[in-house]
């Protein structure tokens, strides 16, 4: 359970500095998506562990 809140964490801090990335890239709205799509995928592997 533990282990599992401590990558959630992880996935959070990931997607945030993901975020920051893309801002300071000055990245469109389809960059964005795309990251989003990326962690939504790393996240289904993760869950499907």
């Amino acid at each position: 359970m533990q282990d599992r809140a401590l990558r959630n964490l992880g996935m959070s801090v990931l997607i945030l500095v993901g975020m920051k990335v893309l801002f300071r890239w000055n990245v469109s709205i389809v960059g964005s998506l795309v990251l989003t799509f990326i962690v939504w995928v790393v996240i289904s592997a993760v869950n499907r562990r």
